[in-house]
């Protein structure tokens, strides 16, 4: 795929990290059968053609909500490498891609969408960027926060092996009376011995209890 490049993000997206030049890469889906947008930055020593490997990050949400939210205190708790590739998933404009590709059943209208989305990564994206910018699912971590932090867990109870980390931020274990915490508890026992991380930072007290995350907690 070419890459459509733009000017790179002023310094106050994320403060006290340089970030490199951002590239729009589109894939064409078949499986959602719509034009998505992967938005990448590289670290700068990124040679095309070189045998180097790097570790993926890949943000649900795109890189620009991470940099708000995320980076910073995900690498004051040490888990930022620095030979480090940064993969944004951006949905479409104007469209409720988000509530319908990271909710895993449908209880509205346009949601339910999340094995839908999950296959879009394991069979379109993740191959493009791992070929692309010489990463590996032993590699990569996948980011996301409130329905994108469900949607981590649904991806690590269903596609375990497709990354190596999975960070949920304050996730909608809420949605669908708590289904993704019923479906925690059922599977949890299958990946004790595939070494997957997960991580899970959310609210306090009665916050954490409406968000369903004390229940996963108990696990």
């Amino acid at each position: 795929c070419s890459g459509r490049r733009a000017l790179a993000l002023p310094q106050d997206y994320n403060p006290g990290y340089e970030l490199g030049e951002k590239i729009y890469v589109p894939v064409r889906s078949s499986v959602l059968n719509q034009e998505r947008t992967a938005e990448i930055i590289v670290p700068r020593e990124f040679k095309v053609g070189s045998d180097d490997k790097y570790d993926a990050i890949y943000i649900l949400d795109g890189i620009r909500a991470y940099h708000y939210v995320a980076y910073d205190y995900l690498r004051g708790e040490g888990f930022i490498p620095k030979r480090t590739v940064l993969v944004g998933l951006l949905g479409l404009k104007d469209t409720p891609t988000r509530f319908r590709d990271f909710t895993p059943t449908r209880t509205a209208q346009d949601s339910g969408g999340a094995d839908r989305y999950l296959q879009f990564l394991k069979t379109e994206l993740v191959p493009l960027i791992s070929e692309k910018y010489h990463t590996g699912s032993e590699r990569s971590a996948l980011v996301g926060g409130s329905l994108g932090g469900l949607f981590v867990i649904h991806a690590l109870l269903n596609e375990p092996t497709l990354f190596k980390s999975y960070v949920a931020l304050d996730p909608s274990l809420w949605w669908d009376k708590g289904f993704e915490d019923a479906e925690f508890q059922r599977k949890v026992g299958s990946l004790k011995d595939l070494h997957r991380v997960l991580w899970v930072n959310g609210r306090e007290g009665q916050a954490m209890h409406e968000m369903g995350i004390d229940r996963l907690q108990t696990t």
